[in-house]
């Protein structure tokens, strides 16, 4: 008590005077950095600075200051000593100028997510709708690059139809066999897409070169006809068989086959004046 001096203030003693003698040292310095020329408000916060507390929760208290809003000292106030540095970090990154759904977007990444995985998270942003999120939220971390390449130009704006087109190019697929996928589009019929679909990546280029000339605008029986035109066959074979069409009756078709590649163009002549109309002698 003899520090008390005469050139003190009334406040100065008054402040000095809650120093007993009960208290230990340690009390004793943290009440007196308490001085005079503080506010209220930082003494306020300064006297929650007690004694059982570590160093750490004293460092970590000692930066909410007069001059943070409320708001500020309550985002502040959920770091703990408990805490890594790295959990510290990851929080200390919600501000106040923040809205609630920005704050609830961050707070989902956590310490024990890979850089990968926040990166990943970082990119759903509030702006956003939900369909957008979702459709982020299924690009994960153990996907490799090229399945999240090929799932990226799925995007809100398509149709489901769209997507689920989309959705069956895979990562496994050769290029070829992307590609061959990639032109059955929304805008065509079921029966364009099951046309398309049996042109397989094991043909050679002349296979589907056959198949393609097959429409949808063919009856049945058209295709049926063009079907048999195969890839073994030479050129002349295909030219032989291309004359046979889907207005000739059966007859008409049966005179037709037996010209074969094998005869001469004399033969083939003497055969084709044989028609429908004559009798077989």
């Amino acid at each position: 008590m003899s520090c008390r001096t005469v050139g003190q203030s009334q406040e100065e003693r008054d402040l000095m005077s809650c120093r007993a003698v009960g208290q230990s040292q340690e009390e004793r310095d943290l009440m007196s950095c308490r001085t005079v020329d503080q506010s209220q408000e930082e003494r306020d916060l300064m006297s929650c600075r007690t004694v059982d507390q570590s160093q750490e929760e004293r460092d970590l208290m000692s930066c909410r200051t007069v001059d943070q809003s409320q708001e500020e000292r309550d985002l502040m106030s959920c770091r703990t000593v408990g805490q890594s540095q790295e959990e510290r970090d990851l929080m200390s990154c919600r501000t106040v100028g923040q809205s609630q759904e920005d704050r609830d977007l961050m707070s989902c990444r956590t310490v024990d997510q890979s850089q990968e995985e926040r990166d990943l998270m970082s990119c759903r942003t509030v702006g956003q709708s939900q369909e957008e999120r979702d459709l982020m939220s299924c690009r994960t971390v153990g996907q490799s690059q090229e399945d999240r390449d090929l799932m990226s130009c799925r995007t809100v704006g398509q149709s489901q139809e769209d997507r689920d087109l989309m959705s069956c190019r895979t990562v496994d697929q050769s290029q070829e066999e992307r590609d061959l996928i990639s032109c059955r589009t929304v805008d065509q019929s079921q029966e364009d897409r099951d046309l398309m679909s049996c042109r397989t990546v094991g043909q050679s280029q002349e296979e589907r070169d056959l198949m393609s000339c097959r429409t949808v605008g063919q009856s049945q029986e058209d295709r049926d006809l063009m079907s048999c035109r195969t890839v073994g066959q030479s050129q002349e074979e295909r030219d032989l068989m291309s004359c046979r069409t889907v207005g000739q009756s059966q007859e008409e078709r049966d005179l037709m086959s037996c010209r074969t590649v094998g005869q001469s163009q004399e033969e083939r002549d003497l055969m084709s004046c044989r028609t429908v109309g004559q009798c077989l002698q």
